[in-house]
């Protein structure tokens, strides 16, 4: 599947224009939000009971966006140890079907993963982006991030959030028990 995202997959160009500045800088990598599951998920979990993706049986770490603000504060409240730094920034990591296992615990009943061919998905978030300047672009854009997924290009647990920040990270599950009323009637 040939997938153009250029508008939604820019990280690095941006990069490269902060490296090539004379600004002072911090980068900050986030992966994937746990508050995804939410907004992403919570319709079809709530109707169906399930949720569909194209990222197979692929590992991904998230990250709380509490988190990312924390790590912004210390990052703005004590510049001079973060300047020049990279931080990834991730939580642990899960497949799929281990988030349906935590959704159903969170919101006691059972929440399956359905898995989607990438064309599937395609279809389907071209349906449902409703609001995006572009549903093909979006459908695209998350297609390509579920076969990264997949891939298990997104797998890998960098302790640095929890080294700046002094404490554990947010788990999903954390974030989940926060807006579980968003998945039930």
């Amino acid at each position: 599947m040939d997938v153009d995202v250029k508008s939604y997959h820019r990280h690095k160009e941006y990069e490269q224009m902060v490296f090539d500045s004379e600004i002072p800088y911090t980068i900050l990598r986030p992966t994937w939000f746990h508050e995804n599951v939410v907004n992403y998920h919570a319709t079809s979990v709530k109707k169906e009971g399930v949720f569909r993706t194209s990222a197979g049986d692929g590992v991904y770490t998230s990250v709380a966006i509490a988190d990312i603000a924390a790590v912004v504060v210390e990052v703005l409240t004590n510049p001079e140890q973060h300047v020049g730094k990279i931080y990834t920034l991730t939580g642990k990591a899960l497949s799929e079907k281990q988030v349906a296992q935590i959704l159903s615990k969170v919101i006691g009943k059972e929440v399956k993963h359905v898995n989607l061919t990438p064309e599937e998905h395609t279809t389907l978030l071209k349906q449902t982006s409703a609001g995006w300047k572009s549903h093909e672009e979006f459908a695209n854009a998350l297609v390509l991030l579920d076969k990264n997924k997949r891939d298990n290009l997104f797998n890998v647990v960098d302790p640095t959030l929890e080294q700046v920040l002094g404490r554990k990270a947010i788990s999903l599950e954390e974030v989940l028990v926060m807006n579980a009323s968003a998945f039930k009637d």
